[in-house]
């Protein structure tokens, strides 16, 4: 069928390619978008014209448009609806437009899991599904996973009798301590079965291919059991591979008879039924799958060989140039022939005639040459040239061609009732697992996109063939053309999804992606079904499909394009890369930016090399991907060539991190030049380069980010990165879970020891030894039981080094700590058992402080940010249908065995200006002005070829045979098959992952790798420099074990990379097919010391070496050069000018004042508040009114005794004195925590704990503080708590209380009375509080003259508070003239102010005890605060007093002060 084609616009801007994914239909159509080629234009566009032609109308929800994200789908949506507003502000009579708007809530653009969340909402009874459904997170479906998979294999194991399969499957797959390695198979199985359309019948196809199950051995007479008949089966095929090498040998010494007839697999099994037991009907998997598995490693022998071949080539060819070693040509001929000899058995022969020859392969020895008669140099290079070819030959030998064929086929039988059995419990878990969601309610992702297939296909649909059912033909009338974004990443579940909901042929789908970008084979992407299309699609439309390529790039300058086409014409291939990089793949520049005149826009390649370091030891000068090295896969060889050891690559990771830092700095504020010029898509225009325009891109954050982010800041750039690890290891999240732990559970031992030890508890090592002591050999929780309950220490050996248990004494203090945790851990058990998981953490936090405590530590927002989100972890685990401690520290606990964790509090935003730092799988689809490819060096993460069981999606599974008598394990021929095949697939996965890092870079590219010798690296790299083609050959593409594997012998090639060629001694010449490529490369090389430097301060305040030296031996430190002394005399000398006024307060009280003229005695002395802050022994210790709470055990973290400070009665003895206070206040709070709390509070509220005065902060109770009573109380508990006796303090206050209460007029002993009572009712006092007063001085002062001058008067103030600014030489008159200039604020509260006919009185109440003092002393005690409050007065209100008066409610006396 034609496609629709409508005719492009005049003065359009589209490509052709582009107009023709825009405007054709009629077919199904796969476009190729290249990076940067606009594909999200296209497709937006796309929908644009198909719903806003109203010569052919459709509407908007006629279209299925499935993205891969939920952001990208909202991202679409909203651009579809600003393209219809701005055609409806073309077009604002069409209907059909506003139609369309109107239609849009209903638009499915929406991600794929979505889509088939809306088929199950709206056909859930078909698969009988509670439609009150709902999706499980992630907390909820792996515990539960787990809690299926442990009850399932407890059946098991009840049900399995002695050396049944499932017990062989134990001691094969388990693990050496528990089975957590087989729980985690059966999960893994499970998973990958979820990407095929019919999960049980892949795992059974799979399982057939070892032969037939358990039931079959049985039926068949347990024939593959018998060893007698197995011995019989192998001596006999014993003859037929004498047969087999014979024949090699002719092979490998006359040619090959290609009609030779060839003993196949078919043949062997067929000897082993003979010698055995009749075949069983049904007996699938015996030859064809067999075959299978060899097919592809004949497949990969080929490969091999064929590199081989071509290695020993270039050895030919060597030693036919000027200074070769000719000598040597006779003998590389003839293991070129031997090698020659092997690929053509490869190539038309059987595995058991390969076998058989790689048997007989040998090489000779080379011709000795003379020094004089050849090149050195070259006759080295030669010699490793043919040494590499025989260990590729070796290896091989020994990797596949170590064991007879018949002993792979037989290992392999025997494996077959282990993975049937194993494919039984993937299957009962998959149901069982089934049952517990269906219980509850619930289904999990993969459930929504199976759940979907189910309703979507017919009844009688099989594997073999689909057929749509009734809800998918509706599906089909409603979608006029179903729109794919990112095919390259849907799996076969997917494909059959949109295959059951779309026309069928011509089609009506439309899919967009690129293979070349897809990265995402960890979630079970499937590339291949991308490239099945794109092999079959035609161009010019017809057959199953027409294929689009949109190839020009709308992102990149012409540098970027051209380099990076430069590199992948070389290494992507079909072999390796699974597509050609071939005109139809490469990238056309498209982007247009203005010109930056002299500005270095090439590419530039950054390479650190290791060996010139000066470090002792002589470091081994491996290149990284050393030709010469084994497969990484072959842990057993024992072989590093080319890893890095941790320390190295920490070390790596500091100096690339070093080297991005200066070019950075070179870009953004160069010495000389123009800072770096980017474009700006906004404003049109060039711009200078910020921190936000650049990125650093590594292949994985979660080890080097945290280096670079650090590396980078001490160089003065900021840098984020999204770290998603790093929150278990939080220190203050490691005590929290302890803690949990605890609560749960506290016979654990060291989330007691942890808890104890941490600031919740605060306790010492040399404490919890005591603890210890206590009870040796009992639980530690049952020793600090014994401790807090007065137990005494055990009896200890003579030679234990510790105390004689008759001397041992428990520490008091100690064990009210312990007390005092146990009782709170009491209650929290409680709370766990009765209330809310997350309001348990919250309640944690506020009973023990430490929320507050790690703010106020280093970071501590971000450490207050992870106990949230702890917080918020609990809250969300409580949101489904799971409760209780113990799952979800279970829970976490599983999480972190597994890997899994949670990134910490983001720090620092990535919208800042600051440079990020991202994985490149994170970078896909997004572009950055500036990039920065880091970490080249570093190897290939290939540890999923180690596992013992591997798991493929077309040849299977391949587990690692394992002898369980003798306990030793080897590969089986399935898994040298699949291991073969992943690694080429992880290589094929890793050059993509390496074009989706270099296409971000809009306008420059940085290439930064490190290699362990620069010298033996170039001269491997070098190997293909002579190689006349673009592509390099596959073997070398496949053997790459890092990223500089390919980019070295890609650059080398290069006519601008003379600077390694002339490093390595290389004549300056490229090949000719590669000469002419427009590309421009800049090429640098880093030496470690250089970049080491940068991580030093800077060189005007280094201290140099010498210097350094003297100090480390405290020795006298050389002075500085002349030209050093007065600079820097000048700033060591340098002193704060006003240093004074650093001594006083800036803000202060009436009382303080007072306080400190009765301190100084009065003129003459010098005054200086502030010292009072800094405590020394035999002095009062100013602390915070908060810290103090802390002390007495109100509110404080249990790290601080909360206790009184003396035994018994719970306040202090009359006779303790201010410095014993003092003293146990700072033996009970670490020096630390009382910094931090004095930092977190200030001055303002802090009280002198040897003078402490009550809430009015006056003179009498100044007075009344300096007694031991109202030192003690301020030790109490509250009055709520206990019943106690008011110190002078509370008497006081309660006297002011009722005097500013009581009504004026007639004040009897019942007005009195009454107004006691009212306050007590209105809870302004407490009843005991109102005992105290007395009525009967209360009356007496109001009969008094001054009282009932007061009652009469018509305007009376009480309770007046003030701020006055004073001159500081009025405060302190004794400060420097400097000083004196300054203003200090003074507040206060006057307890009366009333008219009377002369004037304002001022009237102050006290309630201290003045039996035995004279009026003169209490006029003088009083006189500095009563002129201050005159002062304020007639300042404030410009008012004169006409007196002021005292009163003391001790006596009842009246005492006016003169003025």
């Amino acid at each position: 069928m034609r496609a629709d084609s409508i005719s492009k616009p005049a003065g359009s801007t589209w490509t052709d390619e582009q107009w023709d994914a825009i405007s054709l239909k009629g077919q199904n159509m796969l476009v190729a978008a290249a990076a940067g080629s606009g594909k999200t234009a296209v497709l937006v566009e796309r929908i644009i014209r198909r719903i806003s032609d109203e010569s052919a109308p459709l509407d908007v929800d006629r279209l299925l448009v499935a993205t891969f994200t939920k952001a990208a789908a909202a991202e679409m949506k909203q651009r579809i609806r600003e393209a219809l507003e701005k055609e409806l502000t073309a077009r604002p009579d069409s209907q059909h437009l506003k139609r369309q708007l109107a239609l849009m809530g209903r638009a499915s653009v929406t991600t794929l899991h979505s889509f088939c969340l809306e088929v199950i909402r709206r056909h859930y009874s078909l698969i009988q599904l509670d439609p009150g459904f709902r999706i499980a997170n992630e907390t909820e479906a792996e515990l539960m996973r787990h809690d299926q998979l442990e009850e399932m294999m407890e059946q098991y194991y009840g049900d399995s009798v002695e050396d049944s399969p499932f017990w062989r499957l134990v001691d094969t797959f388990g693990g050496e301590r528990s089975d957590v390695p087989l729980h985690l198979l059966i999960q893994k199985l499970y998973d990958e079965s979820r990407s095929h359309p019919w999960p049980e019948h892949w795992l059974r196809e799979m399982a057939a291919m070892f032969g037939p199950g358990p039931a079959a051995h049985q039926a068949a007479g347990n024939a593959t059991e018998d060893r007698t008949q197995r011995a019989a089966a192998i001596d006999t095929l014993t003859e037929a591979y004498k047969e087999a090498a014979a024949a090699a040998s002719t092979v490998l010494s006359e040619g090959t008879d290609r009609n030779e007839p060839s003993l196949g697999l078919e043949d062997i099994e067929d000897t082993e039924d003979t010698e055995g037991t009749e075949g069983t009907e049904g007996d699938t998997g015996q030859g064809a799958p067999a075959d299978f598995w060899l097919d592809s490693l004949i497949a990969d022998v080929r490969l091999e060989l064929q590199g081989t071949a071509e290695l020993l080539k270039q050895a030919i060819e060597l030693t036919g140039q000027p200074g070769g070693p000719y000598p040597y040509e006779a003998a590389l001929q003839d293991d070129l022939a031997v090698v020659s000899g092997l690929l053509e058995i490869a190539d038309h022969h059987s595995w058991e005639i390969l076998y058989s020859a790689f048997q007989a392969v040998s090489f000779g020895k080379l011709k000795a040459c003379k020094k004089e008669e050849a090149d050195p140099m070259l006759q080295e290079q030669v010699k490793d040239m043919r040494s590499r070819a025989k260990e590729r030959i070796t290896s091989l030998r020994e990797e596949l061609f170590g064991r007879p064929p018949g002993q792979f086929l037989a290992e392999t039988r025997q494996m077959a009732p282990v993975i049937h059995i194993l494919v039984d419990l993937v299957i009962d878990f998959s149901e069982r697992y089934r049952q517990a969601k269906a219980a509850k309610g619930l289904v999990d992702f993969a459930d929504l996109e199976h759940f979907c297939l189910r309703i979507l296909r017919a009844p009688e649909s099989s594997p073999a063939e689909l057929f749509p059912s009734r809800a998918a033909i509706e599906f089909r009338e409603q979608f006029a053309e179903v729109l794919l974004d990112e095919y390259q990443d849907t799996n076969r579940v997917q494909e059959a999804i949109v295959e059951l909901i779309s026309e069928p042929a011509p089609g009506n789908r439309f899919m967009v992606g690129d293979v070349k970008q897809s990265i995402y084979r960890f979630r079970l992407a499937e590339p291949a079904l991308f490239l099945e299309k794109y092999k079959t699609y035609r161009s010019e439309g017809g057959g199953p499909g027409r294929r689009i390529d949109l190839a020009r790039n709308f992102r990149s300058r012409q540098e970027v394009v051209d380099a990076v086409n430069f590199i992948f014409r070389q290494i992507m291939n079909e072999g390796v890369g699974d597509i050609a990089y071939d005109a139809r793949a490469e990238l056309v520049n498209g982007a247009s930016y203005p010109a930056t005149g002299s500005q270095n826009l090439a590419v530039e390649m950054l390479l650190v090399d290791r060996s010139a370091a000066s470090q002792p030891g002589g470091e081994s000068d491996y290149t990284d991907g050393d030709e010469g090295a084994e497969d990484q896969g072959e842990a057993a060889s024992g072989d590093e060539t080319g890893m890095m050891l941790e320390g190295q690559e920490l070390e790596t990771a500091q100096m690339e991190a070093r080297a991005i830092a200066l070019k950075i700095r070179n870009m953004l504020e160069p010495e000389t030049g123009e800072p770096f010029l980017v474009y700006d898509k906004r404003s049109g225009s060039m711009r200078a380069a910020t921190y936000r325009d650049i990125v650093v891109l590594l292949r994985a954050t979660q080890q080097w980010s945290p280096i670079f982010i650090e590396e980078l800041r001490l160089l003065g750039i900021p840098a984020y990165a999204d770290l998603n690890t790093g929150y278990f290891t939080a220190t203050e999240v490691e005590v929290m879970l302890a803690l949990l732990k605890v609560i749960d559970n506290p016979y654990q031992d060291v989330p007691l020891a942890a808890v104890l030890r941490s600031p919740i508890v605060g306790l010492t090592a040399e404490q919890l030894a005591s603890l210890r002591i206590t009870g040796k050999n009992i639980p530690y929780y049952e020793a600090v039981r014994s401790y807090a309950e007065g137990g005494s220490a055990l009896s200890q050996p003579a030679d234990s080094g510790l105390q004689d248990a008759a001397e041992w004494k428990p520490d008091p203090e100690l064990r009210s700590k312990i007390r005092d945790f146990l009782e709170r851990l009491g209650q929290w058990r409680s709370e766990a058992r009765q209330g809310s998981l997350a309001r348990l953490i919250w309640q944690i936090y506020g009973d023990t402080g430490y929320f507050d405590f790690v703010g106020a530590m280093p970071g501590g927002l971000q450490r207050q940010a992870n106990l949230r989100a702890l917080y918020d972890r609990a809250r969300q685990y409580e949101s489904t249908s799971l409760r209780g401690l113990f799952r979800f520290l279970r829970f976490i606990e599983r999480m972190k065995e597994t890997g899994g964790d949670l990134g910490t509090a983001r720090a620092l935003g990535e919208q800042e200006d600051v440079v990020r730092i991202m994985s490149i799988h994170k970078s896909k689809g997004l572009e950055f002005p500036v990039v920065f490819v880091a970490g080249l060096g570093k190897m290939f993460n290939q540890r999923d070829l180690l596992d013992p069981f591997l798991i493929h999606k077309e040849l299977g599974f391949g587990p690692r045979f394992v002898d369980t008598e003798l306990r030793i394990g080897y590969p089986t021929l399935p898994q040298l098959a699949i291991k073969r095949r992943m690694r080429i697939e992880t290589l094929s996965e890793e050059l993509r992952v390496l074009y989706v890092a270099l296409t971000r870079a809009r306008e420059k590219l940085y290439l930064l790798g490190t290699v362990r010798s620069l010298d033996k690296a170039l001269l491997g790299w070098s190997r293909y420099l002579e190689h006349g083609s673009w592509a390099l050959p596959d073997d070398e593409v496949a053997r790459a074990r890092s990223y500089m594997d390919w980019l070295g012998p890609v650059l080398m090639r290069h006519k601008d990379a003379s600077l390694w060629r002339e490093r390595a001694g290389l004549p300056e010449r490229v090949p000719a097919a590669l000469a002419a490529d427009g590309s421009l490369w800049h090429f640098e090389v880093l030496a470690p010391d250089t970049l080491a430097a940068m991580g030093k301060a800077d060189e005007a305040v280094t201290i140099q070496a010498d210097r350094l030296e003297a100090l480390k031996t405290l020795n006298r430190v050389p002075t500085f050069s002349s030209e050093w002394e007065v600079p820097l005399a000048k700033s060591l000398s340098w002193t704060y000018p006003y240093a004074q006024s650093t001594a006083y307060f800036s803000k202060t009280s009436v009382s303080e004042l007072k306080r400190l003229a009765e301190r100084t005695g009065g003129a003459g002395q010098d005054e200086k508040p502030s010292a009072q802050l800094m405590p020394s022994p035999g002095s009062g210790l100013i602390l915070p009114t908060r810290l103090l709470k802390l002390a007495t055990g109100e509110g404080a973290p249990s790290s601080i005794e909360k206790k009184p400070l003396s035994p018994g009665a719970g306040q202090l003895p009359s006779s303790s004195s201010a410095n014993e206070v003092s003293s146990r206040v700072r033996a009970e709070m670490p020096l630390d925590f009382i910094a931090e709390q004095l930092l977190l509070t200030g001055s303002e509220d802090a009280l002198i704990v040897d003078s402490m005065a009550d809430s009015k902060q006056e003179a009498t109770e100044a007075a009344a503080d300096s007694t031991p009573a109202a030192r003690s109380s301020l030790f109490r508990r509250p009055a709520f708590m206990e019943e106690k006796k008011l110190t002078s303090a509370e008497r006081g206050t309660v006297f002011h209380a009722v005097m500013q209460h009581i009504p004026l007029g007639n004040v009897t002993t019942d007005t009195v009375m009454g107004t006691v009572q009212e306050m007590i009712a209105k809870e302004f006092i407490t009843p005991a509080q109102g005992r105290v007063i007395d009525a009967e001085i209360i009356t007496g002062f109001f009969a008094s003259e001054l009282g009932a001058s007061l009652a009469s008067s018509d305007r009376v103030w009480r309770e007046v508070p003030f701020s006055l600014g004073l001159p500081a030489g009025t405060v302190y008159p004794h400060a420097d003239a400097a000083t004196r200039l300054e203003t200090v604020l003074v507040q206060g509260v006057v307890d009366c102010l009333f008219e009377t006919p002369d004037g304002l009185v001022l009237l102050d109440y006290k309630t201290d005890k003045v039996t035995g003092v004279g009026i003169p002393q209490l006029k003088e005690r009083y006189k500095v605060q009563i002129g201050l409050y005159a002062q304020a007065v007639e300042t404030i209100w410009q008012r004169k007093l006409a007196a002021t008066y005292l009163f003391f409610f001790d006596g009842g006396h009246v005492v006016e002060l003169e003025r």
